[in-house]
């Protein structure tokens, strides 16, 4: 089975991220894989999985502006975040530990969210708009040999 990538939207490729949060912060709330904070091959694949993705929208969607494609890959990686923000409110709420550091009131758990929101959407943003850009290399080469 081979998916055709010209029929897939943008909104595809973001529900995939998504996705991959959602187990991700499942399996952390489950107890199956480590906490946030720790590094462990299960957690570090599931974000790999996701730049992945991403790089494969950008690689996808090259022709859109490059605006656009920051746009898009910060946008994703935000709703992708939320779903782990909710986790880690759902865990704080029950006395689950999530993130693996100690939070001492709401507004530093405030905080730790805000600035990793940020870094989440600069992350999603750089690895769209490399894939474009690549894509973009990758393409002019290609049209340049059909040329010749």
């Amino acid at each position: 089975m081979c998916i055709d990538m010209k029929k897939l939207r943008f909104v595809h490729f973001a529900l995939a991220v998504v996705l991959l949060s959602s187990i991700r912060i499942i399996l952390v709330l489950a107890g199956i894989i480590p906490l946030l904070s720790e590094a462990s091959l299960w957690s570090d694949g599931i974000i790999a999985l996701m730049l992945i993705t991403l790089f494969a929208a950008g690689w996808r969607f090259y022709e859109d502006k490059w605006k656009s494609s920051v746009y898009k890959g910060a946008i994703a990686m935000a709703v992708a975040y939320f779903v782990i923000a909710a986790g880690i409110l759902i865990g704080h709420a029950f006395g689950k530990e999530v993130l693996g550091i100690p939070i001492v009131s709401g507004f530093s758990l405030f905080l730790i969210i805000i600035i990793n929101l940020f870094v989440y959407m600069l992350m999603g943003a750089v690895v769209v708009l490399a894939g474009a850009f690549f894509s973009r290399m990758f393409k002019k080469k290609e049209k340049k040999v059909k040329r010749k």
